[in-house]
């Protein structure tokens, strides 16, 4: 009974010790890695695909071009 009082103590000790750590996500920073295309919201995301899935290849290869991004 006494190692199950001892394992519960340590794992609580822990659980109680450990600090989270906040992280703050800026929406108007931009990226340093151009090669990468990121959008600010899940909204311009999907306008954004719809509007490449309507491009025929040539129009989405200049596109990307266009953008700067490294697409694969």
């Amino acid at each position: 009974m006494k190692k199950v009082i001892f394992i519960f103590a340590i794992i609580l000790t822990a659980l109680t010790s450990c600090e989270k750590e906040e992280i703050i996500v800026s929406e108007t920073s931009k990226p340093q890695n151009k090669e990468i295309l990121t959008f600010a919201t899940q909204e311009e995301f999907e306008e954004t695909l719809a509007k490449v899935n309507a491009m025929s290849k040539e129009e989405r290869l200049a596109w990307e071009k266009e953008q700067g991004f490294k697409s694969f």
